[in-house]
């Protein structure tokens, strides 16, 4: 949450890559966040809407992390 809030407020881009469908926000209190690094970069995932969050999808989802940069700073896994 901290990397992407100060990504777009210092007027970057930042992209989120999610382990649950675009129409579900996790945790629930990003969703501003979610609308605003949909607006100001991108949401990234490979599940179909309505898929909720489960636990295993997470490391699931760092090989899409892996995959979308040169290098890639885990900052929570």
């Amino acid at each position: 949450t901290i990397a992407h809030r100060t990504a777009l407020d210092t007027g970057g881009r930042t992209v989120a890559v999610l382990a649950n469908g675009l129409d579900t926000t996790y945790p629930p209190e990003n969703r501003r966040l979610a609308e605003e690094i949909a607006a100001q970069g991108a949401l990234l995932t490979d599940y179909p809407l309505g898929t909720k969050p489960r636990a295993d999808f997470f490391p699931r989802r760092n090989r899409i992390l892996s995959g979308v940069s040169l290098g890639t700073l885990v900052v929570e896994g």
